[in-house]
């Protein structure tokens, strides 16, 4: 049930490997795929290719609160620097690996750190794989 996923904790491991528990609001995710379009001189419309999905887009909505907010949101800031990719462990998503693209920090609230931003989830070997073509 949805309300059992609710109350799953909210954990962040950063690249360099801290581990923060966060709360958080606003679950969104979306999915593009990967396309080539073509248009033609003379022909009404477009050719679209599709092929695979690209890695689904979240958007995070998490907070750092109490007394310490300062201190965690800093730290969390730091790790974040850190290139390697982050697991989320998602109530509603599950096990995700990503790469953030985008934070913002909120301290407009007295106590709480806001923190929103986009993570982009990614696979985890190098692509495209290939293998050296044999000579004729």
């Amino acid at each position: 049930m949805w309300i059992e996923k609710v109350n799953t904790e909210f954990k962040i491991t950063t690249g360099e490997g801290s581990v923060f528990s966060v709360y958080w609001m606003n679950a969104e995710k979306s999915k593009e795929y990967n396309i080539t379009e073509f248009t033609f001189p003379e022909v009404a419309g477009s050719y679209v290719d599709r092929r695979q999905p690209k890695g689904r887009k979240y958007n995070l909505e998490i907070f750092f609160q109490g007394d310490n907010h300062l201190e965690e949101s800093a730290g969390f800031e730091t790790a974040a620097d850190d290139p390697r990719a982050w697991v989320i462990s998602h109530p509603y998503y599950g096990e995700i690996t990503v790469q953030p693209v985008s934070l913002s920090f909120d301290n407009k609230s007295h106590g709480v750190t806001k923190i929103t931003g986009t993570v982009i989830e990614t696979i985890t070997n190098e692509n495209p794989i290939t293998s050296p073509a044999p000579f004729d």
